[in-house]
């Protein structure tokens, strides 16, 4: 005769007043399949509730009546439950199997859709909380103190720039990090100036892109790494000392495998089936990279409903999957996305509202740090303005954009700066001793040889 966990479990519960490591593992009356033992729960989780205290034996059969609830076993609460959780998982396997059953021979990739978001489903239904004691984890605390004494604050993967470096401690890993603007201002520019950066210095760097093709995103690579004036090198038209790099870097870069682009789009001939957060995992197993970044957040589908990125719902589940595959693969993701047109913009036109961000709400609760870019072309500027930072007082800083050729630090900007204001103006004068005078670009100060994929310890 088959063991009816379900009733055990009541059982252990009732009869040994344990309840909190059922709490813990999120067991909820509409997980149970039998209707008594999912009553039996939801009176017991609402007096626990409700009063701080597990029912007692007698109280149980006051509110139930007349059922019949087994003696309980020498089995510990923590068995019990895994027994249940394994029930439930094999049924819930076993209906995807056959929703997918369904539809696999007319419609294969519609069967693709469904068992990517019931895998995404069940894995976070069914993996175990991540817990630490305090106790435990004090001395991981002591040893990276020491190891910020040491690096002089540097604890995690550097920025391109140093105030992000000494405000933030570099990039860490579970980190979601998202930059966002309007159309044409730079984001993929600014994006891909960080992937270089991370390449350079020898971390394996994976670029995935949900707009742009891998070509064109290589062509800018190529021109960062290499600092070309972009205009004439889709020209042809580059100088004598440009062509120089350029071929410097083409030598280098063949021998490197340690930055990869990749695109893995919705639509087409795999009719929307790829591009989402279930695909980008499968990318990061398949390559293990250092640090991932994605190009165009909002053009993701979401594994959950199996539908594009164009309501709100859908957007909170893929921030949210986001930073939960950052947090499991303890790789830290940096994206990009639109800047809300409809937004409420504040006092200043400078100003910081994370309400600017498209699906605010969503990013606001998932990213770690949020980033807005503001550029302007004609003065050759961008401004970094930290939106959404849990960790820092910075506002944020302005930097010259010369956008493959020149993208150093500047200075400061405060918070009430003006967005119409020149390179000069707007800069915190505390720092002016700091700020670049920009002038025109000296091609005869670049170093014509290009290092590539050696990892530097952190000054």
């Amino acid at each position: 005769m088959p063991v009816n966990w379900e009733l055990l479990l009541i059982s252990k519960i009732i009869y040994s007043g344990q309840l909190k490591e059922v709490i813990r593992r999120g067991i909820t009356p509409a997980d149970l399949t039998n209707p008594n033992c999912s009553e039996a729960l939801e009176k017991i989780l609402t007096n626990y509730i409700d009063f701080g205290t597990v029912l007692s034996k007698e109280m149980f059969f006051e509110k139930m009546g007349p059922v019949e609830l087994p003696r309980p076993t020498r089995d510990s609460l923590e068995a019990i439950l895994d027994q249940v959780q394994s029930a439930l998982l094999e049924n819930d396997i076993n209906n995807l199997q056959v929703s997918i059953a369904e539809v696999v021979e007319a419609e294969p990739f519609s069967a693709l859709d469904r068992l990517q978001a019931g895998s995404t489903t069940l894995s976070g239904r069914y993996s175990d909380p991540d817990d630490m004691v305090i106790g435990d984890g004090m001395s991981e605390v002591q040893e990276e103190y020491y190891m910020v004494k040491e690096q002089k604050g540097l604890t995690g993967i550097p920025w391109r720039f140093d105030i992000l470096n000494t405000e933030l401690g570099g990039i860490h890993e579970e980190d979601f990090i998202v930059f966002y603007a309007r159309p044409k201002n730079a984001k993929t520019w600014m994006l891909l100036a960080e992937a270089v950066h991370k390449f350079e210095r020898g971390y394996k760097t994976l670029i995935e892109t949900k707009e742009m093709s891998k070509k064109a995103l290589m062509r800018r690579c190529a021109a960062i790494i290499a600092k070309l004036d972009y205009r004439r090198f889709r020209q042809g038209k580059l100088t004598t000392l440009e062509e120089q790099r350029f071929n410097q870097v083409v030598k280098d870069i063949s021998k490197n495998k340690r930055l990869i682009i990749s695109a893995q789009k919705s639509g087409g001939r795999r009719r929307q089936s790829g591009g989402g957060v279930t695909a980008l995992r499968a990318k990061i197993e398949e390559v293990s990279p250092d640090i991932v970044f994605l190009d165009g957040i909002y053009l993701m589908r979401d594994d959950r409903s199996t539908s594009k990125t164009s309501d709100w719902r859908a957007m909170y589940n893929i921030t949210q999957d986001l930073k939960e595959l950052a947090q499991s693969t303890k790789i830290p993701i940096i994206g990009t996305t639109q800047q809300n047109r409809s937004a409420v913009k504040a006092k200043n036109k400078g100003g910081s509202d994370v309400d600017d961000i498209a699906y605010a709400d969503s990013f606001g609760q998932d990213a770690d740090l949020i980033i807005r870019l503001r550029f302007n072309k004609s003065e050759g500027y961008i401004d970094w303005v930290l939106t959404g930072a849990r960790e820092t007082a910075l506002y944020g800083f302005r930097a010259r954009a010369r956008l493959a050729q020149d993208l150093r630090f500047l200075g400061l900007i405060e918070e009430n700066y003006e967005e119409d204001q020149n390179r000069k103006d707007g800069v915190n004068e505390k720092r002016t001793a700091d700020v670049y005078n920009p002038g025109e670009f000296d091609e005869s100060d670049m170093d014509l040889t290009v290092e590539m994929g050696r990892r530097k310890k952190p000054k």
